[in-house]
């Protein structure tokens, strides 16, 4: 299974009704922030860094944690390249 699935997300978009669907669709919306700015670029605009813009997050408790949200990130970032080709 293993090997379908690295094929499928590497050379294609997976059939329909099938594992590698449901994994495509679960990674595909991981970084949508992420996909938002590449579409952004891709279409000729620029995006500005603003140093006095403010964010809050729920900082990373654990190891475990911390590395759970690094593969999302990971994979998000993966599809997001995959999705604005």
């Amino acid at each position: 299974m293993l090997p379908e699935l690295v094929f499928f997300c590497i050379f294609g978009k997976p059939g329909e009704n099938s594992y590698e669907k449901l994994l495509y669709d679960e990674n595909v919306y991981l970084a949508e922030d992420r996909t938002l700015c590449m579409g952004i670029h891709k279409n000729g605009y620029d995006l500005a860094y603003l140093p006095d813009a403010g964010a809050w997050v729920d900082p990373m408790k654990t190891l475990y944690g911390m590395l759970g949200q690094r593969k999302r990130w990971i994979n998000g970032s993966y599809f997001a390249f995959e999705k604005v080709k």
